[in-house]
């Protein structure tokens, strides 16, 4: 199958200004990666740091920011990471998400993909059985009863 890459632009936060990047496109990367100097001047302001896990196990810190992110006339906000100069720009999992795009490895290109949601009435029966679910609702962490727990 093999890796394949991608025409993205990168936007200013108002997304009135894009820049062309060319990005391979990693589900194995959680956010997109820009090159930094190319995110400053599109005035894009790193908001925070994050930790980041490589593939060799090597733990690396990185600058977040918040920008525009389109592909093939979609357009989505995005967190994005200020890469290093002389980094691959990478399009990440969390902007595939967001743009409802998902990679054909066999083609070598982005396919729409379906949006899913789950109703409260799913979400209890979906986690009925593991010990922990966040996020499910209301973006909290629900520890759900277990015999071991729930006996007094």
């Amino acid at each position: 199958m093999g890796t394949f890459s991608v025409e993205i632009e990168s936007g200013d936060p108002q997304g009135e200004r894009f820049e062309p990047v060319s990005a391979l496109v990693d589900t194995g990367s959680t956010y997109t990666v820009v090159p930094g100097p190319l995110l400053v001047g599109l005035a894009v302001l790193p908001y925070r740091t994050a930790s980041f896990r490589l593939a060799d196990g090597l733990v690396v810190e990185g600058e977040l920011g918040q920008t525009w992110v389109r592909v093939g006339g979609k357009s989505t906000i995005a967190l994005v990471v200020f890469g290093k100069r002389e980094s691959t720009p990478r399009f990440g999992h969390n902007t595939l998400g967001g743009l409802l795009l998902a990679p054909d490895p066999v083609n070598k290109c982005l396919v729409p993909k379906e949006a899913l949601m789950m109703t409260q009435r799913d979400v209890a029966a979906t986690f009925r059985s593991p010990r922990a679910c966040m996020g499910a609702v209301g973006g909290e962490l629900k520890l759900a009863a277990t015999p071991e727990t729930s006996r007094g």
